[in-house]
């Protein structure tokens, strides 16, 4: 679950760059000239640049596009903003939002904007997806990020307009990072501190070559921007196979008083993980124990040392649930 979350998270999040690459533009003729031939309206009406070699500009066209006739020494043609529009170069509108929407020249700065709103969308989504988390369970969390995860991602494709565009990419940066800050979490509670930072590791590490190499494939292969958001959202969807093989956590079933549930999911992962039925009876016994002296001191008015609970080196409690779960 978390390698994914983290696949997806990272794929999204340069999804920003890869939707959108630089395309090459230049003024359209107004209505007026629309009638000249494409390359005498450039030759004629685009001024020309200096900056690493001569360039035309791609924001500003000679008004009017051809000198005045008599003196061919005076150009007293005006320098103007493109007020008709841009044209792109062929097959710029399937690849990129940037000619989608016209995201340049003085409209440029949308593309800041639209990163910076998916950067906001994942602050606020990590910033909240612990206390949900903590208030309902982690799967019922996971359950509700990615359905709009999913939902958002595929609807990215099909944006008509760059304000649907923004509000879809911010829904979807926050489920993304909820995602991804609420199923470490689960990983971290599933494993023994022997084991935590090792997987965690892995988990990232490898999430973040696979979603490298996934990313250079559809951006070499895929040149239409709503197939290349499909693309990214079909490892994506690997999510709900990831969910439907989980279950809750153990640790979060204890610390909230759901015994019953707990005993469930860990007979669940024993039987997974291949535990001997002795070995399982054993530490399920000592887990019942345990519950029980919690229990019977509460009933005593001796309030509980949580630290000691929910320690792996203190009172066996929460991590004898993982010791049931990584038996082997």
């Amino acid at each position: 679950m978390h390698h994914a979350a983290v696949f997806t998270s990272i794929v999204h999040a340069l999804a920003s760059s890869d939707l959108a690459p630089p395309v090459e533009h230049w003024c359209r003729a107004p209505a007026a000239y629309s009638n000249l031939p494409l390359e005498t309206w450039k030759n004629a009406s685009v001024p020309a640049i200096h900056a690493a070699g001569e360039l035309q500009s791609h924001c500003f066209r000679y008004e009017p596009p051809f000198p005045v006739q008599g003196d061919p020494e005076a150009d007293n043609r005006t320098l103007v903003p493109c007020d008709a529009g841009w044209d792109y170069e062929p097959g710029a509108a399937e690849r990129s939002i940037v000619s989608a929407w016209n995201l340049v020249c003085g409209r440029r700065w949308m593309l800041s904007l639209l990163t910076a709103g998916y950067m906001a969308g994942g602050v606020l989504g990590g910033a909240g997806a612990g206390i949900l988390a903590d208030r309902i369970g982690r799967r019922p969390v996971l359950c509700l990020l990615i359905f709009v995860l999913i939902l958002t991602g595929f609807a990215t494709a099909f944006a008509q307009s760059i304000q649907v565009f923004a509000a879809l990419r911010f829904i979807l940066s926050t489920a993304a990072s909820s995602t991804l800050v609420t199923s470490i979490v689960l990983l971290y509670e599933v494993n023994d501190i022997d084991h935590r930072a090792l997987f965690c590791a892995l988990s990232v590490s490898g999430a973040g070559v696979t979603s490298d190499i996934y990313r250079a494939l559809v951006v070499a292969f895929i040149r239409d921007r709503e197939m290349a958001q499909i693309a990214y959202m079909v490892p994506t969807s690997a999510l709900v196979v990831a969910l439907y093989l989980m279950e809750e956590s153990p640790r979060w079933l204890l610390a909230t008083e759901r015994v019953r549930q707990a005993e469930r999911v860990i007979q669940w992962a024993a039987y997974v993980n291949k535990v001997e039925k002795g070995d399982f009876k054993s530490l399920l016994a000592t887990l019942r124990f345990e519950i029980r002296k919690q229990q019977e001191e509460l009933e005593r008015g001796v309030p509980p040392d949580f630290d000691a609970i929910l320690s792996d080196r203190g009172t066996p409690l929460v991590s004898l649930a993982t010791d049931c779960v990584l038996s082997r």
